[in-house]
């Protein structure tokens, strides 16, 4: 039997309670990669997400483009993010089972990739 995921990236925004409405109705559950600043907007967007069955990884805080910053500027949009997160998954009173991590754009860091997997 094959399986598919559903991931959507750069959330969450006004749309999504109306996502996750056309998802669980359909019994999927999705994987929403959240940037720290989009939470900042739609707080309880996302807490309802959350609530509501999605796994929410890291899509960094404010979405660079990670081949043309620094290994510092990565750490921090990665860090700052992870936060975020953590704080939400608490406040949702939801375990956080998953630590996902999606590049903005599918830039890996060039020349600093090897340092950010680590």
């Amino acid at each position: 039997m094959s399986r598919a995921y559903l991931t959507t990236d750069d959330g969450p925004t006004k749309q999504t309670p109306k996502l996750m409405d056309y998802l669980t109705e359909h019994g999927i559950t999705p994987i929403f990669f959240f940037t720290g600043t989009q939470i900042e907007l739609n707080h309880d967007e996302a807490i309802d997400a959350i609530k509501r069955g999605a796994i929410v990884g890291n899509h960094s805080y404010s979405h660079p483009n990670f081949d043309k910053i620094s290994l510092e500027e990565g750490i921090v949009e990665i860090t700052k993010t992870e936060v975020i997160l953590n704080k939400l998954y608490k406040e949702a009173g939801v375990e956080r089972e998953y630590k996902l991590f999606r590049f903005p754009y599918g830039a890996q860091g060039g020349e600093n990739k090897q340092k950010l997997q680590e």
